[in-house]
C-alpha cells in the first residue's frame, strides 16, 4: 500500500467515526418515503424501501465503529451495547407504553386485546419480527391494524447489534493470527453472498411465508453492504471528482426510482432490494469521498438534516397512530385522518427528539460517563417491565362490555343431522330408505345451509346431500380463475355422476353460491382483486365473453341435474355483501356508541348496483328452464332505502358475505312455499 492509499484508508476510517451531515439528509429521504407510503399519499408506492436504506445506514455506521474500535484496541462490548441501549430504548419503550395507554380506548374485541398483548411482549423482547413472520405478509390488509407492526425493523436492527460485534470480534481475533485483512474481506463477501442468496430464495410469493422480509440473517447483506462503504471509499478517492458526483447521483436515483416504481406487488425483498440498498451504499460512499458534491450538499440542506435528526422518533410514532385510527375507523383507511396522524406523529417526534433523545446525548457528552454494563442491565430490566405490562394487558385489562347478539334461530333446534357429501366416495352417512333425496349444489354459500335444509327437509320426509365445496361454484363446463380450488371440477362431476348412476336417486336440487364473485368483479371485497373470472376450459386467461360463459355454465349444471333425474330445481339468488365483517362491525359500533347504519349497513342502491349484472345473467340462464324456480333474497335484508345485516340484536351474517343461521332461517321463511315445493312437501302451492 502506497502513501496515498494509506492516507485514504486512514481518512475513511476517521470519517466513519465523525458526524456526516449528509447521512441525516439520507435518513430524511428514507423516513419521508416510509411515512408517505404508510399514509397512502400518491407517488410513493415503493416507499417501504426506506427501511432498506435505514439498514444500509446502520450497517455503515455500526460496522465502521466496531472495526475502528478493534483496530485501535479500544472496542468494548459493554460500551457498545450500552450506547445502543441509551440510543434505542428510551423512545422505543416510550412509544410502546403510550400505545398500551391508547389501546383500551380503541380496541374492542377480546381477540384484539390478545393480539396487541402479544405484540407488546415480543416487541419488548426485540423479537417481534419472529412473531410477524408467522402472521401473514407485510403488505396484507390485516397488517394495517397491528399497532406495533413497524417494530419488526427495529427488532432486525437490534438482533444485528447483538450479533455484529461478536462476529466481527471473532473474525478479528482469527485474522490477526492468519489471513489478515484478506480473510476479513473474504469472509464478509461470503456472508454477503449467502445472505443475499437466501434472501432471494426465501422471498415468499402469493400465500407462501415471506421469511426474507422479516428475518435478520436474510437481511444481513444490507448491513454488510453499508459496512463495505469504508472499504470502497479509498478506491473512490482515486476517481475524478465529477465521476464520484455522478456515482452519488446514480445512488440517489436508484433509491428514488425504487420509491416511485416499486409496489406492493413487487416480490420483495428478493433481488429487487439490491436496487435501493446498493443506491444507499453508493450515495454514502460518494458522500464520504466527495462531500462537496451537488447531491451531498443538497442532502445537507437544514430542513432535510432536521427531518433526519427526528427520523427515528418519527418512525416510532407514525405507525401506532395510523393503526389505531384505522382500527377506530372499522379497518378503513381514511386519507384525511391518515394525513392528520402523520402530522401528529411528526410533532411527537420533534418533542421526543428535543426532550428525550437530545438530553440523553448531551448528558453522555457532558458527563463522559463510562459506558459499562449498567445501562445495558437497566435497559434489559425496562424491557422486561414492559413485557410484563403487555402480559397484564391481556389478562387484567377488561375489554369494553359487549352486547349479547343472536345468530341462531329456533327453526334449527332440532339439532344437526348426518350430512351426506356425494362428492366424497368415502362418505359413510347413511341414506334413509323412505326419504326423498335432494342435493344442495354450490360453494361455501350453499354448504353453510346444509344444516338448515336438512333439518327442515326431514320434516317432510326428505334428506339433503351436498355437491361442491368452498369456491366451487355450481357452474359446469367453464374454468374459474383466481383462487379456484384444484380438483373442483372433479368434485362437481363426481357428485353428478353419483346421482346419474342411479345409486342415489335425487329428486330435487337447491343451487346457492356467492354468485357475484364469479363475475370478474373489480371490487376487491367481491371475489378478490380481479374477481373470480371465467375462462374457456383449459385456458388460464379470462375470456372476454364473461356473460356468455356464466350463462352457459349455469345451464350446463341444470341440464346435468335434469339428465340425472332431478325433478325439482330451485336456485337461490345472491345475498347482499358487506364492506366489513358483520359481527365485528356491529360489536364495535355498539361498544363505541357509533351508528350501525353509517358503518355496517349499505344503501340499497349500492347493493343493487353491485349485483345487477349477475342477477340479470342468472335470470337469462334460467329462462331456458321454465320449470326451475328462482328466489331473490334481497328484500329479506333490505327495505326501500337501506340494506342491513342485522335486526336489533340478531346478526344475520357471520362475516362479510356468509349468512348466519338466523339469516338463513329468514330467507327460508320468506320463500317457504318455494322451498317446501323443492322438498316435495304436500300442500306446497304454485310459484308466487
Amino acid at each position: 500500500m502506497n502513501l496515498h492509499e494509506a492516507t485514504a484508508v486512514a481518512r475513511s476510517k476517521s470519517e466513519a467515526l465523525a458526524y456526516q451531515p449528509f447521512v441525516d439528509g439520507l435518513r430524511a429521504i428514507s423516513i419521508l418515503a416510509v411515512v408517505l407510503y404508510h399514509v397512502g399519499l400518491p407517488g410513493v408506492p415503493g416507499g417501504f424501501v426506506g427501511v432498506d436504506v435505514f439498514f444500509v445506514i446502520s450497517g455503515y455506521l455500526i460496522i465502521s465503529q466496531i472495526v475502528v474500535g478493534f483496530e485501535r484496541g479500544r472496542f468494548s462490548m459493554a460500551g457498545f451495547w450500552a450506547r445502543r441501549a441509551l440510543r434505542i430504548l428510551p423512545p422505543y419503550l416510550l412509544v410502546i407504553v403510550v400505545s398500551l395507554v391508547i389501546a383500551p380506548c380503541v380496541l374492542v374485541m377480546p381477540g384484539e386485546f390478545k393480539d396487541f398483548s402479544d405484540q407488546v411482549i415480543w416487541s419488548a423482547g426485540m423479537v417481534v419480527n419472529q412473531l410477524f413472520v408467522g402472521q401473514g405478509g407485510y403488505f396484507d390488509a390485516s397488517a394495517d391494524l397491528k399497532p406495533l407492526q413497524h417494530l419488526w425493523s427495529l427488532a432486525v436492527e437490534e438482533q444485528f447489534y447483538v450479533v455484529a460485534p461478536l462476529l466481527i470480534g471473532g473474525l478479528w481475533w482469527v485474522s490477526r493470527r492468519m489471513g489478515g485483512q484478506a480473510l476479513r474481506i473474504g469472509v464478509s463477501a461470503v456472508l454477503f453472498v449467502v445472505s443475499l442468496a437466501l434472501c432471494v430464495y426465501w422471498t415468499g410469493t402469493g400465500d407462501s411465508t415471506n421469511y426474507a422480509f422479516y428475518l435478520m440473517p436474510l437481511r444481513a447483506w444490507e448491513f454488510i453492504a453499508g459496512g463495505a462503504v469504508g472499504c470502497a471509499v479509498p478506491y473512490l478517492l482515486r476517481l475524478p471528482k465529477p465521476v464520484i458526483s455522478a456515482l452519488t447521483a446514480v445512488g440517489l436515483a436508484m433509491i428514488l426510482g425504487a420509491v416511485a416504481l416499486f409496489t406492493a406487488a413487487t416480490p420483495f425483498p428478493s433481488f429487487w432490494a439490491v436496487i435501493p440498498a446498493l443506491g444507499a451504499a453508493l450515495l454514502i460512499a460518494g458522500g464520504v469521498a466527495h462531500p462537496a458534491g451537488l447531491v451531498v450538499r443538497g442532502l445537507t440542506w437544514r430542513p432535510m438534516m432536521w427531518i433526519g435528526l427526528i427520523s427515528y422518533a418519527w418512525y416510532l410514532w407514525h405507525w401506532p397512530l395510523l393503526a389505531f385510527m384505522r382500527v377506530y375507523n372499522f379497518g378503513e383507511k381514511v386519507m384525511v385522518w391518515d394525513v392528520a396522524m402523520g402530522a401528529l406523529s411528526f410533532v411527537l417526534a420533534i418533542g421526543t427528539h428535543l426532550w428525550i433523545e437530545r438530553p440523553i446525548r448531551e448528558w453522555r457528552q457532558r458527563t463522559r460517563v463510562q459506558m459499562d454494563w449498567r445501562p445495558v442491565l437497566v435497559g434489559v430490566a425496562a424491557c422486561a417491565a414492559v413485557a410484563v405490562s403487555g402480559f397484564g394487558f391481556a389478562n387484567f385489562v377488561t375489554p369494553p362490555q359487549l352486547g349479547t347478539y343472536q345468530r341462531t334461530d329456533s327453526i334449527l333446534h332440532a339439532g344437526d343431522l348426518c350430512r351426506l357429501n356425494l362428492s366424497d366416495p368415502n362418505d359413510t352417512c347413511p341414506i334413509e330408505v323412505e326419504a326423498q333425496l335432494g342435493v344442495l349444489f354450490g360453494d361455501s354459500h350453499s354448504q353453510i345451509e346444509r344444516l338448515l335444509f336438512n333439518t327442515i327437509a326431514h320434516r317432510y320426509g326428505a334428506q339433503i346431500a351436498s355437491i361442491g365445496g368452498n369456491r366451487c361454484a355450481p357452474i359446469l363446463g367453464v374454468d374459474i380463475l383466481n383462487g379456484y380450488p384444484e380438483g373442483c371440477d372433479k368434485i362437481k362431476l363426481d357428485g353428478i355422476a353419483a346421482i346419474s348412476s342411479g345409486h342415489y336417486k335425487a329428486q330435487f336440487a337447491i343451487l346457492a353460491a356467492r354468485w357475484a364473485a364469479y363475475n370478474n368483479n373489480p371490487d376487491q371485497r367481491v371475489g378478490g382483486e380481479d374477481g373470480w373470472a371465467l375462462a374457456e376450459p383449459g385456458q388460464d386467461v379470462a375470456s372476454d365473453q364473461q356473460k356468455a360463459l356464466y350463462i352457459e355454465g349455469l345451464r350446463n349444471s341444470i341440464a346435468a341435474l335434469e339428465a340425472a333425474g332431478v325433478k325439482r330445481i330451485l336456485v337461490q339468488g345472491p345475498t347482499p355483501e358487506w364492506l366489513r365483517r358483520v359481527p365485528e362491525c356491529v360489536t364495535r359500533a355498539d361498544a363505541m356508541h357509533l351508528s350501525r347504519d353509517a358503518n355496517c349497513a349499505l344503501p340499497r342502491a349500492v347493493v343493487e348496483a353491485r349485483r345487477a349484472n349477475v342477477v340479470a345473467w342468472l335470470k337469462e340462464a334460467l329462462s331456458a328452464f321454465p320449470e326451475v324456480r328462482f328466489v331473490d333474497p334481497l328484500d329479506v335484508f333490505c327495505d326501500a332505502t337501506m340494506c342491513r345485516p342485522y335486526d336489533g340484536q340478531v346478526l344475520l351474517f357471520s362475516d362479510d358475505d356468509h349468512m348466519s343461521e338466523a339469516g338463513q332461517a329468514r330467507v327460508y321463511r320468506a320463500f317457504e312455499n318455494d322451498f317446501r315445493w323443492a322438498f316435495g312437501a304436500p300442500g306446497s302451492g304454485p310459484r308466487a
